[in-house]
């Protein structure tokens, strides 16, 4: 068993960000005289830096909080039901690859803080894993891995969609 949640562990880079750092990290953005309007946490977990922020920027109207993980969803909205702020929260469970994350945005009154801890785990240690949780990637220009390798794809090419 203990093997199985290390490997989710690892597969999902799920290392929850303190408490006391998520305080201090919001303490510092405050200081510096941010002011969102709403914040965002497209990788919320327990919810530390989501409720870190929410209790500290006073200016906030709307907030979103997503995880892959389900039951990091039900702690974060037992969390929430506590506080005085909850009606102003959204958090649910999605994968950050598949979200569609403009109309996401779009959805926030700005200025918008996204913040986060994002999972740190690479697609070269998810593929040794057989891992799934993966975005999808695509070979727009068509390069086999070789080509990339000797410098025949162009780094410095890149497409931007607007």
């Amino acid at each position: 068993m203990w093997a199985r949640k290390s490997k989710r562990r690892i597969e999902f880079g799920d290392f929850q960000t303190p408490i006391d750092l998520s305080g201090r990290i919001c303490d510092l953005l405050v200081g510096q005289g941010l002011r969102p309007s709403s914040i965002l946490e497209p990788t919320c977990g327990e919810g530390n830096l989501l409720l870190a922020a929410l209790d500290r920027f006073v200016s906030v109207t709307h907030a979103i909080g997503v995880d892959i993980n389900p039951e990091y969803i039900t702690r974060v909205r037992a969390r929430l039901a506590t506080r005085s702020y909850s009606g102003q929260v959204n958090v649910f469970q999605g994968n950050f690859f598949d979200l569609d994350w403009r109309q996401v945005l779009d959805s926030l009154p700005d200025p918008v803080l996204v913040i986060g801890n994002p999972p740190w785990v690479t697609s070269s240690e998810l593929s040794t894993l057989d891992s799934e949780n993966l975005p999808q990637k695509t070979n727009f220009q068509g390069f086999s891995g070789l080509d990339a390798k000797t410098g025949k794809s162009n780094f410095a090419t890149c497409a931007v969609r607007v």
